[in-house]
């Protein structure tokens, strides 16, 4: 986990460098030996449900609405506002952060109010009838876990990983997904 998490800072004050003010949210997954090591950052999401429609595992989004996000903000002197969504709020030329962790945003970076610390999940290996999911924000944005989980096992046995999903990329966008939509499935 300290080497993960190390990687995440040093490919974050790489990013900063640029001196590039967008960012990015993140989510990955390790195989190592019998383990998965899913890592988070942002509202980027990975779910691991099974064949019965039953989620096992799903990660936690990092909303400045979140109460131990919430309460890192505002213990650092960082504001948030609810104008059309919860945001991390600087000043009155940026319309604020609608999540407290991101690589990049530069911005936002300083007095620990916005952050790149990744969440680490490890779990066993996945077994024969369970499936992840990992997707952007633009994807949970208008699909729900249990609603991506649905989607994939109604297609398992019709077609190939890949093929279901783009075709749940193309469900989000046509249920009116306005960001950016990617995801992959195990």
């Amino acid at each position: 986990n300290n080497l993960i998490s190390e990687t995440i800072k040093q490919l974050d004050s790489m990013y900063q460098k640029q001196n590039d003010l967008s960012g990015s949210t993140c989510i990955f997954a390790l195989f190592i030996n019998k383990n998965i090591y899913i890592v988070n950052i942002g509202d980027s999401r990975c779910i691991i449900g099974n064949y019965q429609n039953k989620i096992k595992l799903q990660t936690k989004d990092h909303k400045p609405n979140v109460k131990k996000e919430l309460q890192r903000i505002y213990q650092n002197g960082g504001l948030i506002t609810n104008i059309d969504t919860y945001r991390v709020y600087i000043n009155e030329q940026v319309n604020g952060l609608a999540i407290s962790r991101v690589i990049g945003d530069n911005h936002y970076k300083g007095f620990n109010i916005v952050i790149s610390n990744p969440d680490i999940y490890v779990r066993n290996i996945l077994r024969k009838n369970e499936i992840m999911i990992l997707a952007s924000d633009g994807l949970w944005d208008v699909v729900t876990n249990l609603e991506a989980i649905n989607f994939v096992n109604t297609r398992i046995n019709k077609m190939g990983l890949s093929t279901i999903a783009k075709d749940l990329v193309y469900y989000a966008f046509r249920k009116g997904s306005m960001d950016n939509i990617t995801a992959r499935s195990e």
